[in-house]
């Protein structure tokens, strides 16, 4: 299919995808690189978000450069993925991959020690953790030299990687330091736990790794994990496969955005595609919120940190689960 690379670098700017691939980055016309540690900023940003350079690299160009820069993906596939970004086409034309992928010969279910140092880093409870790891849906080991927590399901079509320490992984090759590293063979695009919520009513639609942990966090809090299955996109910029949509019919589903650009346009598009199919799709945005800290939350996992007494004196955060009471 060809893609009309004008429209796409009209539609879409720097700064959105750096927010989906590098959430941390603040792109500006004076700033650090995402693509390795800057410890002085020797990278800009400019043209209205259209257009980049390096200083230290000399490398630049467009949003289409920084795109294949940012993935390691070829042009091709690049612009494939930017066409559904810019909302040029649906994912109807692009069924998911079906490779598998490779599997670290390491992996296991989690120990105790495991889960509760997960617990601590990602700041979520340990029965969070243990809920993820009975669903099958957390397994470590060991991916790129490093030790993992990894996130996959029964379809077989993704796994995705983080350090048990919260660091980066490094750059090697064409891929650029990243928080998570999606394991080689993966569909990127699948929603993981899709299978897994088979049988129940209510989904928790969330946007990467940690707010899954998040969510099952705060199911348990509310004592609706019985209810409700959370399902995971790993990206902002992934739209949801044509071959996932018949199983969310008839599913009453709440999505958790992300409370930037990225993760508010990623959320509007994955409602559109479950309207008609699902009986209930809304959405709820984790954005904004006074945190404990002084800072704001951007997500569901930042909620997390927020005391007891701060979290129940916001109304708007008492029920992050009410949707999922029976109805009649």
């Amino acid at each position: 299919m060809k893609h009309d690379t004008e429209e796409i670098r009209r539609r879409l700017t720097i700064p959105q995808i750096g927010a989906a691939l590098f959430p941390s980055w603040r792109p500006g016309k004076s700033c650090k690189s995402p693509f390795r540690q800057d410890r002085t900023p020797s990278f800009s940003v400019f043209k209205a978000g259209r257009a980049w350079k390096d200083f230290a690299s000399g490398e630049g160009g467009d949003v289409i450069d920084f795109y294949t820069k940012a993935t390691g993906l070829s042009f091709k596939d690049a612009l494939g993925r930017l066409a559904v970004m810019a909302g040029l086409h649906t994912e109807r034309e692009r069924p998911a991959k079906t490779s598998k992928p490779i599997l670290p010969a390491d992996l296991h279910i989690g120990s105790k020690a495991e889960l509760m140092k997960l617990a601590e880093l990602r700041n979520v409870s340990c029965e969070a953790v243990q809920l993820a790891s009975n669903a099958g849906l957390l397994r470590f080991g060991t991916v790129c030299n490093e030790p993992c927590w990894i996130l996959l399901d029964k379809s077989g079509k993704l796994a995705q990687a983080r350090r048990r320490d919260g660091k980066q992984f490094d750059a090697i090759g064409r891929l650029p330091a990243r928080k998570a590293h999606t394991l080689r063979g993966s569909c990127q695009s699948w929603p993981l736990g899709t299978l897994e919520a088979a049988n129940k009513g209510f989904l928790a639609l969330v946007e990467g790794m940690p707010d899954l942990l998040a969510a099952a966090h705060f199911a348990h809090a509310e004592e609706a994990e019985s209810r409700v299955a959370v399902i995971a996109m790993l990206g902002a910029s992934n739209t949801i496969p044509a071959d996932s949509l018949p199983y969310f019919a008839g599913k009453r589903i709440r999505i958790f955005a992300h409370g930037d650009d990225a993760g508010i346009q990623a959320a509007r598009r994955w409602r559109k595609q479950l309207k008609g199919k699902a009986q209930m799709v809304e959405i709820f945005s984790c954005g904004a919120v006074e945190l404990t800290d002084g800072e704001v939350s951007n997500d569901l996992n930042d909620l997390t940190s927020m005391t007891a007494e701060t979290f129940h004196d916001d109304r708007n955060l008492q029920h992050l689960f009410d949707f999922a009471e029976e109805v009649g």
